[in-house]
């Protein structure tokens, strides 16, 4: 994964996310920000920016 890499939520995702009300599971494609080792910085497709696990999400277009 690396700066600008589309990701998407991983299914997994869903069952972490279904008891906490301010994040909910979504398949639409989010804009990695920053990637740090384990931790990635993304941009919400609402302009929300988050922090997470890398592990929790698929890579679905890589920059070149």
């Amino acid at each position: 994964m690396k700066v600008g890499d589309l990701i998407r939520m991983k299914h997994c995702m869903f069952w972490h996310l279904k008891g906490n009300p301010s994040r909910h599971y979504t398949e639409v494609p989010f804009i990695a920000l920053e990637v740090d080792y384990n931790a990635v910085k993304m941009m919400w497709p609402d302009g929300r920016i988050a922090c997470d696990l890398v592990e929790n999400y698929d890579v679905v277009n890589e920059v070149d």
